[in-house]
């Protein structure tokens, strides 16, 4: 299980495989580095997978600005 984090405790959720939490479960489709969330407070989001070390998850808003960047806890 994968921990992802950001200093708003709210949006830290957990992946793993095709599912994820954060306080409430829901699925994740991932297409490239594209991540569509379907259910729980990330619901109807996509997230870009960063990679790096440690790897990231952005989401952006309508204009194309980053408005949540969640980082793997380690």
């Amino acid at each position: 299980m994968l921990v992802y984090s950001t200093p708003q405790p709210l949006q830290n959720f957990s992946l793993e495989e095709a599912a994820y939490a954060s306080g409430v479960s829901g699925s994740v489709t991932i297409s490239g580095d594209k991540m569509l969330f379907s259910g729980g407070h990330l619901n109807g989001r996509t997230g870009i997978y960063n990679g790096g070390n440690p790897p990231t998850i952005s989401f952006y808003n309508a204009d194309g600005e980053q408005v949540l960047l969640c980082q793997l806890a380690r």
